[in-house]
């Protein structure tokens, strides 16, 4: 598994987003990858897949964080060598992604 191959990933390429993330919103359960709730439509920010995981942005501290789904824990990117963007934005921005 090489943690620099950037780019865009299919969605036939990206594993099943099994049971899929709860919206901030409502609750109600969407896709990892999803920028719009389909049960209330508000937005929140969508997990990004690049390099075999699921990265979030974790504002708060100012760092990336990937799902380590082995262990079902969010991993700070300090613990692995992450790759030098994810989803276009540098890791250490605090510019929001584009999808």
């Amino acid at each position: 598994m090489s943690l620099f191959r950037l780019g865009r990933t299919s969605a036939a390429a990206m594993p099943a987003a099994e049971g899929g993330r709860g919206c901030p919103h409502c609750k109600e359960s969407l896709r990892r990858d999803a920028r719009v709730c389909p049960h209330c439509r508000n937005e929140s920010e969508p997990w990004i897949y690049r390099t075999d995981r699921w990265w979030i942005r974790d504002r708060e501290r100012g760092v990336w964080l990937w799902l380590d789904e082995g262990r079902g824990e969010w991993v700070a990117h300090y613990y692995a060598t992450p790759p030098a963007s994810v989803g276009g934005v540098e890791i250490g921005s605090t510019a929001q992604a584009s999808s």
